[in-house]
């Protein structure tokens, strides 16, 4: 019996860009850069809350949050 794998979920390395590409392909994504989504990630223009309450799942205190932006975060848990 043939079983389907799942896909997996990358994310592009400059533009946060995501996709799904099978087990057969992944090896040609990853030398051009993309790596694995993080499950539960935010997508990249999500809000800053969004991307606040991502941090904190990831174990940030408040204190490594106040005054940090959107992009900051992102690039903190990229």
């Amino acid at each position: 019996m043939n079983q389907q794998q799942a896909p997996i979920q990358l994310t592009h390395p400059e533009s946060e860009q995501r996709i799904e590409v099978g087990a057969d392909q992944l090896d040609r994504y990853v030398v051009n850069g993309w790596r694995a989504a993080e499950v539960g990630a935010p997508a990249g223009n999500a809000s800053f809350e969004a991307w606040a309450e991502f941090a904190r799942s990831k174990g940030f205190t408040e204190d490594q949050i106040v005054g940090q932006s959107r992009d900051d975060l992102r690039a903190a848990l990229s």
